[in-house]
């Protein structure tokens, strides 16, 4: 009989915690926590850029971001910069919260951008990799281009740079989605 009422209690409990993007289970016997992640829609695309060279690498963010204390890369796309092209790499599985925009981390897809455009400006070839890489992202996660800000967008920095074309970057998703 206990074990039954323990069972239930454990089913009502994580019925009512189902919260955001993760189910918590707590077992009342032993107050274990168990994180499932639950199939998730997200609604925004938040682009950066390294603010380093544009050679950087996913793996050197990688092992910036554990030396920061995060678990692996904040980004869950990165796009690496090679032979004057952007090739499109997956970071953080898209199943998982980001770690690259604070209290915007459950509901946008990171974005990064390999380059410091602060300080250098982005090559044609390069632009229309970046073009392509965000369009991907939007049509496989249904994300309106009204939906892609920049980091400065939504925190107190100058990311992803005054000279990253983001303003063109939204006009030209929408006339590529034909949303405008």
């Amino acid at each position: 009989m206990l074990k039954r009422l323990c069972l239930i209690i454990s089913i009502l409990l994580a019925l009512i915690a189902i919260s955001s993007a993760c189910l918590f289970i707590f077992l009342p016997y032993r107050w274990k926590t168990v994180v499932l992640h639950l199939p998730y829609r997200w609604n925004a695309v938040i682009v950066h850029h390294s603010a380093s060279s544009q050679d950087t690498t996913l793996s050197e963010v990688n092992a910036w971001h554990i030396q920061r204390g995060f678990n692996g890369i904040g980004y869950h796309y990165f796009l690496e910069i090679h032979d004057g092209h952007a090739y499109l790499k997956n970071g953080r599985p898209t199943n998982m919260f980001g770690a690259h925009a604070d209290r915007y981390n459950g509901i946008a897809l990171g974005i990064c951008v390999a380059g410091n455009y602060e300080t250098e400006h982005m090559s044609e070839e390069v632009y229309q990799d970046v073009l392509k890489a965000v369009e991907h992202v939007c049509r496989k996660h249904d994300i309106s281009p009204d939906r892609v800000w920049g980091h400065r967008d939504v925190a107190a920095t100058a990311c992803p740079g005054k000279y990253f074309p983001l303003d063109r970057l939204k006009r030209d998703l929408h006339r590529r989605l034909g949303t405008q």
